[in-house]
């Protein structure tokens, strides 16, 4: 015998199908913002683009902790900070990407080492987002684009990278910024 649905159960069976929606798109932007955090998306961005219905410190959460960085150079390894992680993939990027086309000049070292900054920074950023956990192991090409990121770079000589950068210098031999002059 079927019974017709009274105001409240009607009411109540909307509810559910509403809840059961929800949940999915709950699930849904929960992954989004995950493959957001992995695509490299500072937090704040993805906060924003959810119309900061969540902070960052939230997604934080979601997404887990950021980690740290470490090289290995000429059988060494170099532990990074995640601080120090965050600014490196950000030059790193920015140099592969030509964003900083001033530093480039003043570095005076050619171009063909951006691309290989461009591919530091996404290995760092795999790291960083816990994708990765492995040091990565510099070979001469990407020591050489971290080495151009490092030059202008200031360090108190009191951290691993400071130790790294120097191991770098004396590695690769190359003189400081040349501070050329606009013409």
């Amino acid at each position: 015998m079927l019974t017709a649905l009274s105001e409240p159960g009607r009411a109540l069976e909307e509810l559910r199908r509403i809840n059961a929606e929800f949940k999915a798109a709950s699930l849904r932007r929960h992954e989004a913002i995950v493959a957001a955090s992995h695509a490299g998306n500072a937090l704040r961005d993805i906060s924003a683009a959810i119309d900061c219905e969540l902070s960052y410190e939230v997604i934080r959460g979601i997404v887990g902790p950021r980690a740290g960085v470490a090289f290995e150079w000429q059988g060494e390894i170099f532990q990074v900070s995640e601080p120090q992680t965050r600014a490196l993939i950000y030059k790193a990027e920015g140099y592969g990407r030509g964003a900083f086309p001033g530093d480039v000049e003043k570095l005076d070292a050619g171009e063909r080492w951006l691309l290989s900054a461009l591919d530091l920074a996404r290995s760092m950023r795999r790291v960083h987002v816990g994708l990765d956990s492995e040091p990565i192991e510099l070979d001469r090409e990407h020591a050489f684009a971290l080495y151009q990121i490092l030059r202008l770079t200031y360090m108190d000589g009191l951290s691993r990278l400071a130790d790294l950068r120097s191991s770098l210098f004396n590695s690769l031999g190359q003189p400081a910024p040349t501070g050329r002059r606009r013409r």
